[in-house]
């Protein structure tokens, strides 16, 4: 499959967030602190994924659900990205989240917070947005958690919608929204190792362990399924060959948005109809560079380029 230029990916966020990202030397609970460095982002596992998709000159729509005055602030983000965008407004407001990154420990501590309930007549909303956009697009990432109030089948839904119209899509969430979402059999499933493990109901801890738990998936009826281990990289598998992408080490910047650009070098490489092994190798580096930046699923392209030199690549 070739990216046509009349299309685009487009990706779901159903719960975006504001991300905040501060940096504090020698960080520990119960004192004050000014931090040395601090960025503000529109953030959310799929916008995570269309920045980095942008980043490698891909064309891309991110959509979603924002609300009041965060919202606002989130949109004027993604214009000054120069990201495409086309969120419906609800009428809570959308989420803060802060991330404080201690370069001297390379600890990350995350506060999360739960976002707005959505309403039926919002979600119904969404979904007419949704669907005008996959008639021109070509792949569509469905990422991160259910809007809070939003119904569990929600990204099933999203998925078979997006059959009808021949947009095979990408599913990356977890929990509740996992289990529901596989039983549409989505084309591909981006998890990390403790989401696999948790819907699997045993640990990834060998070979062995690893290729049940991946065969398990193909068995749901996802073609392909790619698992992402942090700082160990990735393994990828389809149609019987299974590769794993191991990454250079690396001095970590911030790790939040890593699996998202990952899904954005993965989409890089396939849609160029690379051969397996090089879609994986660009996956993992595409996420390696990210941890290279604050800002989370951002990349610099000479980062990226230089990692494709550098992720050693092994068939399993």
């Amino acid at each position: 499959m070739k990216l046509d230029s009349a299309e685009c990916i487009l990706t779901v966020t159903l719960s975006p967030a504001l991300d905040q990202t501060v940096t504090i030397p020698r960080f520990y609970e119960g004192k004050t602190y000014a931090s040395t460095g601090q960025v503000l982002a529109a953030g959310g596992k799929g916008v995570n994924v269309s920045r980095a998709l942008h980043n490698l000159k891909l064309k891309t729509c991110a959509l979603g659900l924002l609300g009041g005055s965060a919202g606002e602030t989130f949109r004027r983000l993604l214009v000054r990205e120069r990201i495409t965008h086309d969120f419906v407004s609800v009428k809570g407001e959308t989420r803060t989240n802060l991330t404080i990154v201690d370069p001297q420990s390379r600890s990350r501590t995350r506060i999360v917070e739960a976002g707005p309930k959505v309403s039926r007549a919002e979600i119904q909303r969404f979904k007419k947005v949704y669907k005008t956009w996959l008639k021109r697009s070509c792949f569509v990432v469905l990422s991160g958690r259910n809007a809070y109030g939003a119904p569990d089948a929600l990204y099933a839904d999203l998925i078979d919608l997006a059959k009808r119209e021949n947009v095979p899509s990408i599913l990356d969430t977890s929990g509740l929204s996992l289990k529901t979402g596989l039983k549409a059999k989505p084309f591909m499933i981006k998890l990390n190792a403790e989401e696999a493990q948790e819907i699997l109901g045993f640990r990834l801890d060998t070979l062995p362990r690893l290729k049940k738990g991946v065969g398990q998936f193909h068995r749901l009826g996802v073609g392909m399924v790619v698992i992402s281990m942090n700082r160990d990289g990735a393994v990828g598998s389809v149609h019987g060959e299974m590769w794993y992408g191991r990454p250079p080490k690396i001095r970590v910047k911030n790790d939040v948005g890593c699996g998202d650009a990952l899904i954005g070098g993965f989409l890089y490489a396939y849609l160029c109809r690379r051969p397996f092994r090089e879609v994986i190798r660009c996956a993992v580096a595409a996420g390696t560079a990210s941890a290279l930046t604050l800002t989370p699923g951002n990349i610099c392209r000479e980062d990226f380029n230089k990692f494709l030199k550098t992720v050693s690549v092994q068939r399993l």
